[in-house]
């Protein structure tokens, strides 16, 4: 920048400051008054180029621990508002020139202000997330719209944990923005794996697997180090952790009898508490210096020491009692590739061998997995033969496998809400009601696996709503029908043989309760029927039509109980009146003003033709006296059809 852009970034006449790299304004405190009192004396600032030195406020941020006052053992969030991309180490003419050095690792602040940015160099991503890391700080970067896609790649690819939030125009939503990212930070959890001693990170092979039940009751599992997501209050993890090195490199031949230790430092990236282990490699054991080769005790395939067989290549289990199977390829070993409960296949018979690992084979109506491919997705799908859901756990749960486990047991483990072997029953009874205030099978059954198992062999239905009648005709309005009419509603009912006609059942009593007119359904307006409170069904018929009149319509009702009672309520007299439908009423009213709507329209456009038509006599009429003559009579056939039509 020139000396007078040093100076005075901006051209306006608002106060802003000089550009810089970091200074420490507010140092960590809970004087919130001193501390919106130093932001009111901040001033903006600026420089040429898009990129910004952000990193290096971070760097420092984090370095200057004492200055910035972070304390120990507490979540520690980083809050960087940018609107563009920043500086990194060597990205400078500096670098490449040998003018500048690079980043230290060491805090360079005097008055509160970083004071090496001429002698040294941006750090480098690397830098910036290992001491980010070290000191169990978390990024938030708050950032344009436009540098949202930037920010967020870095935080999952290169810091790891962390947030990438929009930050709108006068930062309205930072206080919005840093509890959000609060809330996905506390979700989330990143262990940190350090090997320190003699130990050499190239040489150890470091893996973890993860383990934990969700708020939801759903296991989950993350393995291959992944970060442990969907944490929520009282979480329990489980982490299983693997330190593997490379024999020939700690354990040569001029070196057995020796043994090496070293420490393995675990914790997680939100906080400062550690646990070390301590680990030791033992390269050998006195008991190795008595060795009985080709010993009984091992099935004459191994040597015996140490109280344990050491078997030779051909063979395995605990006394070499098994020969393993021949290698794909002669003279490979394939030891790893064979499943201790599945000894005779290689990878379980579901994979390749092809450099002492298994590589599971692709399938298409699932996912085979495991260490020795012994575990397969398609364990957990159900056909839905019994008429469940299919799918993978019905597509209500996750299909889970210990992968470490030779036995390739896969189960699922279901949804908030579900239950059975292949997650396919609903917890909940709603699928057993027939209506959402009804009781469960209508209080003549169970809900089992969301289905109706009814109590007596008497009723049947998903909702064990239906009567089964064990063969015979079940109650019905025509099963009374004919045997009301005959008994009260007929004129010759001493002549008939109405007990023939009315039904009998060897299975049910059935009673016959004659009540009054009108007291089944209402008469008429404001008069309420008697029993129209009563359980059953209501029903109707007619009588015989007699001469020169129209039949007549009488009303009844039955109801069948549990028990197999039926009880019959008949009315007295039938209704022989003119009965008006409300439907009939209504659509009768829809029918007059649908008519009178239509007139009303066709009225309107007569009104408008008859309008039009004098509205242009009117013109023609003032054109023949203003001008004096008729030949301006033509116009008249400007008339259209409407101003043709003859007045009303």
């Amino acid at each position: 920048m020139t000396p007078f852009y040093l100076e005075k970034p901006y051209r306006d006449n608002f106060p802003v400051d000089s550009p810089f790299l970091y200074k420490n304004v507010n140092p960590l405190t809970d004087d919130i008054t001193k501390y919106a009192q130093n932001m009111q004396n901040e001033h903006v600032s600026g420089n040429l180029d898009g990129p910004e030195g952000a990193l290096e406020a971070m760097y420092q941020a984090v370095l200057c621990r004492d200055e910035v006052g972070w304390q120990h053992n507490t979540l520690k969030l980083l809050v960087l508002a940018t609107e563009s991309w920043f500086h990194s180490g060597g990205s400078g003419m500096g670098k490449l020139s040998g003018l500048i050095e690079p980043a230290d690792d060491q805090c360079h602040l005097e008055n509160n202000a970083y004071i090496r940015g001429d002698e040294r160099d941006y750090p480098t991503v690397k830098q910036v997330v290992d001491v980010l890391e070290e000191n169990s700080i978390i990024p938030i970067f708050a950032v344009r719209k436009g540098q949202l896609h930037h920010y967020q790649n870095a935080t999952e690819q290169l810091f790891k944990v962390g947030s990438a939030e929009i930050l709108e125009e006068k930062s309205k939503n930072i206080l919005d923005l840093i509890e959000k990212a609060y809330n996905i930070i506390t979700q989330k959890q990143h262990l940190v794996l350090n090997t320190k001693e003699f130990l050499d990170a190239k040489d150890v092979c470091l893996g973890t697997e993860a383990v934990f039940t969700d708020a939801q009751g759903v296991l989950k599992e993350f393995t291959d180090g992944e970060d442990v997501t969907g944490l929520s209050k009282n979480s329990n993890v489980q982490y299983t952790i693997r330190q593997s090195i490379h024999p020939d490199t700690y354990c040569s031949d001029t070196c057995r009898t020796t043994s090496k230790w070293g420490e393995l430092k675990v914790r997680t990236q939100r906080y400062d508490d550690f646990l070390l282990i301590n680990t030791t490699i033992r390269c050998n054991f006195d008991c190795m210096d008595e060795i009985e080769a080709n010993s009984i005790k091992c099935s004459g395939n191994g040597d015996f020491a140490c109280g344990v067989c050491l078997c030779h290549d051909l063979f395995f289990g605990s006394v070499c009692e098994f020969e393993r199977p021949p290698c794909p390829t002669p003279g490979q070993n394939c030891t790893d590739c064979i499943n201790p409960f599945k000894p005779t296949e290689i990878c379980s018979g579901q994979g390749q061998c092809p450099k002492n690992y298994c590589e599971c084979n692709q399938i298409e109506s699932g996912i085979i997995s495991g260490k020795w491919c012994q575990c397969s997705n398609t364990d957990c799908y159900n056909d839905g033969a019994d008429g469940t859901r299919p799918g993978i756990c019905s597509d209500h749960g996750q299909c889970t496998c210990d992968k470490m486990n030779g036995r390739g047991v896969s189960t699922c483990s279901c949804e908030s809400g579900w239950e059975g072997d292949f997650c396919e029953c609903p917890k909940s009874q709603d699928t057993c009601r027939a209506s959402q205030f009804s009781e469960v099978c209508n209080g003549r059954g169970e809900c089992s696996c969301g289905k109706c198992i009814c109590a007596s062999e008497d009723w049947t239905g998903p909702f064990c709503d239906t009567r089964n009648c064990g063969g015979e005709p079940c109650a019905s309005c025509k099963t009374f029908a004919d045997c009301i009419e005959c008994k009260y509603h007929s004129d010759d009912s001493e002549d008939k043989n109405c007990d023939a006609i009315c039904p009998s059942s060897e299975k049910s009593t059935i009673k016959y309760i004659l009540v009054g007119k009108s007291e089944l359904v209402p008469a008429g307006d404001g008069e309420m029927a008697k029993y129209s409170s009563e359980k059953g069904q209501l029903c109707s018929g007619f009588t015989q039509p007699r001469e020169g009149e129209p039949p007549c319509k009488f009303y009844y009702k039955y109801y069948e109980n549990d028990a197999g009672q039926i009880k019959v309520w008949a009315e007295e007299d039938p209704h022989c009146g003119i009965e008006y439908s409300l439907i009939i009423i209504l659509w009768a009213v829809l029918a007059a003003l649908l008519i009178g709507l239509l007139f009303l329209c066709c009225w309107r456009i007569c009104v408008f033709c008859v309008d039009r038509e004098k509205r242009l006599e009117f013109f023609l009429h003032f054109l023949q006296n203003f001008l004096g003559s008729k030949k301006f009579f033509h116009l008249s056939y400007w008339q259209t059809f409407c101003s043709r039509a003859p007045p009303l």
